[in-house]
């Protein structure tokens, strides 16, 4: 049997077995107790070496976020096989310093980040803390914004994080356009982009990433309103100019045909003639699609189900188009509860 080990996660079994673990050993760790590495290591003495036990219990080592490397080491002893993690241990966060940023205070951009001192130092949340602070800026306006970081050892155990911003100049909105249009018009459109009141995606003011975001779907909602079902609209694109104080904004609309209402077919739970739900639907054969004029019509539709005492559960609509008449057949299920 193998003599004890400062380094072994439990006592050492008895074989000769190569294939067997006669002892699990952890080695490398210094700030992190023993007994907290073994915890994450699933092999013990005694058992059969198995592979993919021994990667489970790497990731599982790397779940912890204690370490940022873990290596296993095998090798037989003759009196069975040793098994080591090597682990080595991550520094500890030591203090976070912001330079270079005055428009956005430092105290609310470290308030942003989440990186605590104490904690152990990641990479991979410090580059995360850095996209953070540059995305705050852009959304404040500073489109040309860049942000570094660089990590100073401060002990043999921790780390500072210092990060350096250039905010540069406030870019404001010189244009906003809608680019691709013949059968909607710039002026029709323009109400539909989400300006927060003024304060965003107008000339002279910033630049809203969610409201444009949000504009895209208004436009794009109007425009099946305008029977243009098979029509999309692009992501905003931004052009900054060379000195980023000005920002163009365009919006490509790729509009397709006009569809018109073709056939008309009610299915399913029906508590009237096909007269009088068209009626309802005041939409009729070779008018111009309207998604919204087909919602106000399928609640009238309910409330006269209701009405009758037969509730409808689902009005769903299904749509089949004619590319080449530009038609659109509607059938239209009634569903109850």
């Amino acid at each position: 049997m193998l003599p004890t080990d400062p380094a072994d996660c439990d006592a050492p079994a008895s074989t000769a077995d190569p294939a067997v673990i006669a002892v699990v050993r952890a080695r490398g760790n210094a700030r992190v107790a023993k007994s907290d590495v073994c915890r994450s290591i699933s092999v013990r003495a005694g058992d059969r070496f198995d592979a993919a036990r021994t990667a489970s219990d790497i990731h599982a080592l790397w779940d912890t976020r204690a370490f940022d490397d873990v290596v296993v080491e095998r090798r037989d002893s003759g009196s069975g096989g040793v098994l080591t993690y090597v682990v080595r241990e991550r520094p500890l966060l030591g203090h976070v310093v912001i330079d270079g940023a005055t428009t956005i205070k430092a105290n609310a951009l470290r308030t942003m980040i989440r990186l605590h001192e104490g904690d152990p130092l990641d990479a991979a949340d410090v580059e995360t803390a850095r996209d953070t602070i540059r995305y705050a800026y852009l959304e404040s306006g500073y489109r040309s914004a860049k942000v570094d970081f660089t990590l100073h050892p401060a002990s043999p155990t921790t780390a500072d994080a210092l990060f350096r911003v250039d905010e540069g100049p406030l870019a404001v909105i010189r244009a906003f356009a809608f680019t691709g249009l013949s059968v909607t018009t710039d002026k029709e459109l323009r109400p539909f982009i989400e300006t927060r009141k003024g304060t965003v995606n107008v000339p002279g003011f910033i630049y809203g990433a969610t409201a444009a975001e949000r504009t895209v779907l208004l436009v794009q909602a109007h425009l099946y309103d305008r029977g243009l079902l098979q029509s999309s609209v692009d992501a905003p694109a931004l052009s900054l100019s060379p000195d980023g104080k000005s920002l163009t904004v365009t919006i490509a609309v790729h509009e397709g045909p006009v569809y018109r209402i073709g056939k008309v077919t009610f299915v399913g739970a029906l508590a009237a003639d096909q007269a009088t739900y068209l009626r309802l639907l005041t939409q009729k054969t070779g008018d111009v699609f309207n998604r919204a004029t087909l919602v106000q019509a399928f609640e009238r539709i309910q409330a006269m189900h209701a009405k009758l005492g037969k509730p409808v559960k689902d009005i769903s609509p299904e749509t089949e188009l004619d590319p080449e008449k530009k038609t659109v057949r509607l059938t239209i299920n009634l569903v109850t509860p």
